[in-house]
């Protein structure tokens, strides 16, 4: 196995490959949907997804580009993603949907590790 690229997104920047990007700027409040227009994609879907999940998509089309995914087949592809706290803020917006009132279905399936490569997969149609 080998490493074909790197995105880290931070306050301090969007590091492509470890180098900085000047896709994004920490003056706008609401970064990700900045990052999200300047990155030309049209994915309804990303406005309803948690933080976490737009994270994911957002390093994945950061990548894209970077990366040619058409030479491999869909059972070469790997992705690992790592944060610190996993979905632990939807968790906990889960949790007060459930005590509060009935449990949100549209935040449960943000709380399962596997959505984040699920979604990716739905977006590029990998069945691998």
């Amino acid at each position: 196995m080998r490493l074909l690229g790197s995105c880290k997104i931070s306050a301090s920047g969007v590091f492509v490959n470890n180098n900085h990007d000047s896709y994004y700027s920490v003056s706008q409040i609401d970064w990700k949907r900045e990052l999200y227009a300047k990155l030309s994609f049209d994915y309804p879907k990303f406005h309803k997804m948690d933080t976490l999940a737009k994270m994911a998509f957002l390093s994945f089309k950061l990548l894209e580009p970077k990366v040619d995914l058409s030479v491999f087949n869909d059972d070469d592809i790997v992705m690992l993603f790592a944060n610190s706290s996993s979905s632990h803020t939807t968790d906990e917006k889960f949790k007060r949907s459930y005590n509060e009132s009935s449990p949100s279905p549209s935040l449960f399936v943000y709380t399962l590790p596997n959505i984040l490569t699920g979604e990716l997969a739905i977006l590029n149609k990998w069945y691998g």
